[in-house]
């Protein structure tokens, strides 16, 4: 992120979303470290109690903050078109309502601005641990 070598790489948004995060659905992907860096610590969604209890978080982009508030977490592939072509999300609400391990349906309206996390379902590399998020308007 600060333009110098990092050789476990940064967290990045897909090239086909917009940078500002006013896209319907962004995605973000990050390499699955050990110890919970970078995103090695979405698998603790896979744990009920956890998932339940960690539903909040910000986003800091170009100097403002989002507000996020997770509501689903999910294993699926890295081949799945529905969650890896954000540009061409018809269809992901329902795969979501399908798919989720846990899921807060209550907190997801259908309008609302979606952030979904990815990561690799270490050790193996074809499967994705993916969580998501609703951004949260400034009114609320």
């Amino acid at each position: 992120p600060y333009g110098e070598f990092s050789l476990s790489g940064s967290l990045f948004l897909d090239a086909r979303n917009s940078s500002d995060f006013s896209d319907p659905y962004s995605l973000i992907y990050g390499h699955h470290m050990d110890h919970h860096m970078m995103f090695g610590a979405l698998d603790q969604y896979m744990d009920e109690e956890f998932f339940d209890t960690h539903t909040e978080g910000s986003l800091t982009v170009n100097g403002e903050v989002l507000q996020l508030e997770i509501f689903s977490v999910l294993i699926c592939s890295a081949y799945e078109k529905t969650v890896f072509e954000p540009g061409e999300n018809e269809g992901l609400r329902e795969y979501i309502l399908q798919n989720s391990k846990y899921l807060h349906e209550e907190n997801w309206k259908e309008d609302e601005r979606i952030l979904a996390m990815s990561t690799c379902r270490y050790p193996d590399t074809e499967y994705r641990t993916v969580v998501f998020a609703r951004i949260l308007d400034h009114e609320r």
